[in-house]
């Protein structure tokens, strides 16, 4: 899985209004927990309010609206 689709289908699972741990989605992804930091970073530069809890984990700012279509591979990766 490339880190487009990665970061999007972590996404997914955040607006699922579900809290998911870093090393959850690590082993879910098979990558390190280090690249789901750094994937969770991304997704904070691109504008999406995360809230972290230690030893719980991560999930979206309630209230946080998510469009279709607000996201794609052609707009990737956001330009800094």
């Amino acid at each position: 899985m490339n880190r487009f689709d990665r970061v999007t289908a972590i996404l997914i699972q955040l607006q699922a209004k579900r809290k998911v741990s870093g090393a959850a989605l690590a082993a879910q992804f098979e990558v390190s927990v280090r690249t789901i930091y750094r994937d969770l970073r991304t997704l904070e530069e691109a504008g999406v309010p995360l809230l972290g809890e230690p030893g719980i984990g991560y999930s979206l700012a309630e209230g946080y609206p998510i469009r279709s279509g607000s996201c794609s591979s052609t707009s990737w990766p956001p330009k800094s």
